[in-house]
């Protein structure tokens, strides 16, 4: 039962951190298109 507690723990960690780079991701996806468009509309 304790094992399974900590196995639950440690994927629960595992999923937080996936969600964080994921978010990294998409984050630094949207800064380069938006970017990308003030760019082209200054430039």
């Amino acid at each position: 039962m304790r094992l399974r507690m900590v196995v639950d723990m440690r994927t629960l960690q595992n999923w937080l951190v996936v969600l964080l780079l994921v978010l990294a991701a998409v984050g630094i996806y949207l800064d380069w298109s938006l970017l990308l468009r003030f760019l082209h509309v200054f430039g």
